[in-house]
């Protein structure tokens, strides 16, 4: 297995307010295999799908600098291209087609091996419509099959993770149940696609959901990419270091993964390290939080 770190976008804002530059001179001290780029937050995408190549030169060269492999990256968000995968046809559609295509291309260019995407979000007013909930399902395969055939056409090494989402209050989440994206990827058939197992995620619909950990169990046999953290009902946030939140439920989850092979990236937000232990330096959390998830699942899975 590999372990990594993901780029957040809180590097570049307050109270950090970091170039490109320092963020990755800081995880070039780090002890991880790899690291997930966000496209859209490093502006190598933007909202119409379109590469920025100067920025992308940019970003290759830091990584080339700072000697930083990409494991995966991460596909727009349903908030940078609008309505994602819920349309059949139209600007939305060609955009969001268009997007998932450049991302693939990028992956390729920056030696990634999966494609991370959300499969959608749907305004809160369909909430509880499960025929409208169904079409939608419909729609995100028909787009996702046009990416499939891209792939295997081009012969690209690259697998699309699709992502399980948690839930949300005023909006329709495809994909915050696991059979959801089991069923969309049996649908797809193929080696291309599979699952992008978040456990936090998970854990917050395991408990909206009144679901069991075996609810999970076909969902392990689809996972080609991991992001790893924990939620704490206390700190009432998501993405917390596992040590720091409910780690019984994670624990259980990761024993399903006994045949896993492929990458861990902890997706912890470097925020909440600060307000966890202000003493402690990012450097020195960041290298405790991936000698914690090399541990975690060495001991987890077996």
């Amino acid at each position: 297995m590999k372990f990594g770190y993901n780029f957040s976008n809180q590097w570049l804002k307050d109270p950090f307010n970091y170039s490109e530059e320092r963020a990755f001179k800081l995880l070039s001290g780090i002890n991880m295999d790899c690291l997930e780029i966000q496209l859209a937050v490093l502006g190598i995408i933007d909202n119409k799908g379109n590469i920025n190549n100067a920025q992308k030169e940019k970003i290759i060269t830091l990584l080339k600098k700072y000697k930083i492999n990409v494991g995966s990256v991460h596909a727009p968000y349903p908030y940078y291209v609008s309505n994602y995968l819920n349309f059949k046809k139209g600007m939305l559609h060609k955009r969001a087609i268009k997007s998932l295509k450049n991302c693939i291309k990028l992956a390729k260019q920056l030696a990634a091996k999966v494609v991370v995407i959300h499969p959608s979000h749907t305004l809160g007013f369909y909430k509880n419509d499960v025929e409208n909930e169904k079409n939608i399902t419909e729609t995100i395969v028909e787009n996702l099959s046009i990416i499939k055939d891209y792939i295997e056409t081009n012969k690209f090494d690259i697998k699309i993770g699709i992502e399980t989402m948690a839930p949300k209050k005023d909006r329709v989440v495809v994909g915050d149940r696991p059979q959801e994206i089991v069923n969309i990827i049996k649908s797809l058939d193929s080696k291309k696609i599979g699952a992008t197992w978040d456990m936090c995620h998970a854990y917050r619909s395991l408990i909206k959901y009144n679901l069991k950990i075996k609810d999970f169990k076909e969902l392990a046999k689809y996972t080609y990419h991991i992001h790893y953290s924990s939620y704490s009902p206390i700190l009432s946030q998501c993405h917390c270091p596992t040590n720091y939140g409910r780690e019984k439920p994670i624990q259980k989850m990761i024993s399903l993964l006994r045949d896993y092979n492929g990458i861990v990236i902890n997706e912890i937000s470097p925020i909440m390290l600060i307000y966890l232990n202000p003493k402690r330096t990012l450097k020195q959390w960041f290298n405790l939080i991936i000698k914690q998830s090399r541990e975690d699942f060495k001991k987890w899975m077996h």
